[in-house]
């Protein structure tokens, strides 16, 4: 009875450290115009030379353009060289005062580019968004874009000591094709292992206009390594586990 209740716990373990396999980064910080931008970066090792990356514009309510998440950028140790093949997620259009904007599925080749070498966040890889700027928005095309208000619609009621202008999320009526929230892109990169994957750092987040490389200075921020969600049900199995041997332990030993 011993082996099955080590068996059984040592099963538990592996489940509860599957999530090994995946790091997460947070940040949360104000443009240089005064607006609040958040944003996650999930990145989750997939096979020896792959990893995907989900993006998520956690911004509320934007504005402007200030807080629309463009780019992000990262290191692994004595790894320079990849490429980024698939994105996926929804995209929205038509984004207008008191809309929800129109949403699409996407799945098909990235909209995002991915350079290796030096760059802001220092020897490494740099992920960004490549579509062509608006005319008059100045907006990078499949940024993302945060969250509508409350009530599922993007109102523009702006902060204090923000000023209508060009750059407004709604002002021209259309901000292009954009990620609606979330995004997960699909990376190869030359020699990754899962020993060097767990060396993924130096994550920073680049908002607004500026993107392709070289972000403003006053729209970056770094990123914060954090837990991962324990999924409810992954809970719920180890409770039970435990709960589990605790019973058979009792039974046995008393």
């Amino acid at each position: 009875m011993k082996r099955f209740t080590y068996a059984a716990l040592g099963a538990l373990l592996c489940i509860s450290g599957a999530k090994a396999d995946s790091l997460l980064y947070t940040t949360s910080f104000l443009t240089d115009g005064g607006q609040a931008a958040s944003a996650t970066a999930l990145f989750t090792f997939i096979t020896n030379g792959q990893l995907t990356v989900t993006l998520t514009d956690t911004t509320v309510n934007p504005v402007t353009d200030a807080p629309n998440l463009a780019e992000t950028a990262f290191t692994i140790n004595g790894l320079n060289n990849g490429s980024v093949s698939f994105a996926s997620g929804q995209t929205i259009t038509n984004i207008q005062k008191n809309t929800s904007g129109t949403v699409s599925s996407f799945s098909g080749a990235s909209p995002w580019a991915l350079t290796a070498g030096p760059n802001w966040a220092g020897n490494g890889f740099d992920l960004y968004a490549t579509g062509a700027s608006m005319a008059n928005h100045n907006t990078a095309q499949y940024g993302i874009v945060g969250a509508p208000s409350g009530n599922g619609t993007y109102t523009e009621v702006l902060p204090a000591g923000v000023t209508q202008g060009s750059s407004n999320l709604l002002s021209s009526g259309n901000d292009g094709v954009m990620f609606d929230q979330s995004a997960t892109f699909t990376l190869s990169i030359t020699g990754l292992t899962a020993s060097n994957f767990a060396t993924l750092s130096n994550v920073e987040f680049g908002f607004g206009p500026d993107h392709q490389n070289n972000p403003d200075m006053d729209d970056r921020s770094v990123g914060v390594l954090s837990p991962v969600p324990e999924p409810s049900s992954m809970s719920l199995i180890l409770s039970l586990g435990f709960c589990g041997i605790a019973l058979i332990r009792r039974k046995f030993i008393g």
